[in-house]
């Protein structure tokens, strides 16, 4: 069976600053090539709702106050368009996510545990490695940041990722999936990415893969398929997933402005499993975009 990699053009690397209708200046970092189709597919995770009929239902009916409604009536417009990722705060005051939950969108509103929303732009975008950088009017409203790690995960570590896989589930509290550092690089032999065993799908993008210290050591991009030679299929690598390493983050802080308002974060400690995903939990938000069709 040969293995196969989606084609999709990158960007040249640039720094482009551009200033939106609305928003601060965004940076975006950049690199453009062309993939070879001979590879395992890399396959981005972000939840369509026109693919899903039920999400539709799902939003209309979730509990929110009349205040903080914008996204949940906005259903009743069928020439928007809603997606589901996962991202976390730094502490820095911005949220992490991945760039192609966002890109493209019109809106963009992060829903912390309480259920309570609040309105965020990008001002730093990294399409080469799928990062972006949120930003939020009031940063008292976000939850603890979670803390980055210093040092790279090893091949074999026990990892795990809080975020919202399923946006049609009932529930809209994040769920928590477990696993493993297969490989330290990615495809392609890309060294700024992980392989890992974890299982992924639609809504964890974005999301932080934590070690058993709390602590973020990468951000979930993608889950892994390969097409099948005969049918044309293409076919899910089970419990496969590629996530950014956290230095893909922390390298962007330069271009961060050099006043920022800092936040808590949460303490770095070990314990169960059980435990460390609960103190986790709290600071994980579902990034909500609305894009308008043309």
């Amino acid at each position: 069976m040969k293995l196969m990699r989606s084609t999709c053009p990158l960007l040249i690397a640039l720094i482009v600053f551009s200033v939106l209708p609305v928003f601060p200046p965004v940076v975006s970092v950049a690199i453009t090539a062309d993939l070879q189709s001979n590879q395992i597919i890399t396959r981005p995770v972000s939840a369509d709702p026109n693919t899903n009929p039920a999400i539709d239902e799902l939003w209309a009916r979730g509990s929110h106050s009349e205040e903080s409604s914008r996204f949940t009536d906005a259903f009743a417009d069928p020439n928007t368009v809603f997606s589901v990722g996962t991202g976390w705060p730094i502490e820095t005051g911005h949220v992490v996510t991945n760039n192609h939950v966002i890109s493209d969108s019109d809106e963009i509103i992060l829903v912390d545990r309480e259920g309570n929303e609040m309105l965020a732009w990008p001002v730093l975008r990294d399409e080469q490695h799928d990062i972006a950088l949120l930003a939020v009017k009031d940063t008292d409203q976000l939850p603890p940041a979670l803390p980055l790690a210093g040092i790279q995960a090893l091949q074999g570590a026990d990892v795990f990722t809080i975020g919202f896989p399923k946006p049609e589930s009932p529930s809209d509290l994040p769920s928590r999936s477990t696993g493993v550092i297969s490989e330290m690089c990615g495809i392609n032999a890309d060294p700024n990415t992980y392989q890992t065993t974890v299982p992924i799908q639609p809504g964890n993008s974005g999301g932080p893969l934590l070690n058993m210290n709390g602590e973020v050591v990468g951000v979930v991009t993608a889950m892994l398929a390969y097409q099948d030679p005969v049918r044309g299929t293409i076919e899910m690598v089970p419990n496969a997933s590629s996530a950014r390493k956290i230095s893909c983050v922390t390298e962007l802080f330069i271009h961060l402005p050099e006043h920022q308002t800092k936040i808590a974060t949460l303490p770095r400690a070990s314990g169960s499993l059980e435990n460390v995903s609960d103190r986790i939990r709290q600071s994980v938000m579902k990034v909500v975009t609305k894009s308008r069709l043309q």
